[in-house]
């Protein structure tokens, strides 16, 4: 940060993942399974993670940065920024969590729904 610029939260507005969780667990609850809505929701759930992990990653390296200056000007600005930073960091990993769980097991229902389409038996998870 520049000498005598003021410190500045970055409160980034996390996107709303419930209809995302919610689609995902709704397609696990449904044993009639389109392939096709499957894979979109796949694809759809891996782009929001890495949006969110990349996001994540961000709101990292900032704390990092904010952390290396604390000892600075305006440690009161300073302080609160890091604990909005923090509670976003806390936030993403929550999300996260939860996304890549859900995602792992749409995954393997997916793997074994394409198999007996197939007519084979599903792969085992290692």
């Amino acid at each position: 940060m520049r000498r005598g610029a003021r410190s500045r939260t970055l409160t980034v507005p996390m996107p709303d993942f419930d209809a995302l969780l919610a689609e995902i667990r709704a397609q696990l609850a449904d044993s009639r399974r389109d392939l096709s809505e499957v894979e979109r929701t796949l694809t759809d759930g891996y782009a929001q993670a890495l949006a969110l992990e990349a996001e994540r990653l961000r709101l990292l390296r900032r704390l990092g940065s904010l952390a290396a200056t604390l000892e600075g000007d305006d440690v009161a600005g300073k302080t609160k920024e890091l604990s909005s930073l923090a509670r976003q960091i806390e936030e993403h990993n929550g999300v996260l969590t939860q996304l890549r769980e859900l995602l792992e097991e749409l995954r393997r229902e997916y793997s074994r729904g394409a198999s007996a389409a197939r007519g084979r038996p599903a792969p085992q998870p290692s």
